[in-house]
């Protein structure tokens, strides 16, 4: 054996060990299990591990909401990534994407029909994808945020987070509403 090829053997041994410590476990149909429990939590069964209740965190989960998602046990310790959850097949799929709706709920927002402006606060009338919502949002402080060009977020005084997916599909009536906070 040579010199070169020792370091090459060498090299590579380094770089599995260093992957085995600190390589992402990425979940995907073929090595993972995700099912709904009778508590509205989903379980994982893994690599011959099961764990009874797992949360979903997304790296972005207001713009990219079903990439790169950490899946952790109920200690908060990561068992490992997905890197596409829209890849995942059916229950796999459909676990996955509920428990990350419950974490991070966001109602969007598909009409409005008010919005009352007194003292610093603006009242909010309207149908989201969940039904009728009325909220408060504080004026001047950032409530309503534009995320791309026609994407706006709307936090209410409570912290809730409500979503315009595109502010082209609202009426103009609506449009003149909230043409103060855009």
């Amino acid at each position: 054996m040579t010199e070169q090829t020792e370091i090459k053997d060498i090299l590579k041994e380094q770089e599995e060990t260093v992957e085995a410590m600190f390589g992402i476990n990425y979940l995907t149909d073929q090595n993972a299990v995700f099912r709904r429990t009778d508590g509205g939590f989903v379980s994982l069964e893994t690599n011959g591990a099961f764990y009874g209740r797992i949360d979903c965190y997304c790296a972005f989960p207001h713009t990219a909401p079903y990439e790169l998602i950490s899946v952790r046990d109920s200690d908060g310790k990561e068992i490992g990534m997905i890197e596409n959850a829209e890849k995942l097949s059916g229950e796999n799929r459909e676990a996955v994407k509920e428990q990350i709706s419950r974490r991070y709920f966001m109602p969007v927002i598909k009409r409005i029909e008010s919005v009352k402006e007194e003292y610093g606060y603006s009242y909010w009338e309207t149908v989201t994808d969940r039904g009728k919502c009325r909220f408060t949002v504080a004026a001047g402080a950032d409530s309503v945020t534009r995320i791309g060009e026609n994407r706006i977020f709307v936090s209410d005084i409570d912290g809730n987070k409500f979503e315009i997916e595109d502010i082209r599909r609202l009426k103009p009536k609506e449009l003149k509403m909230i043409d103060v906070f855009l």
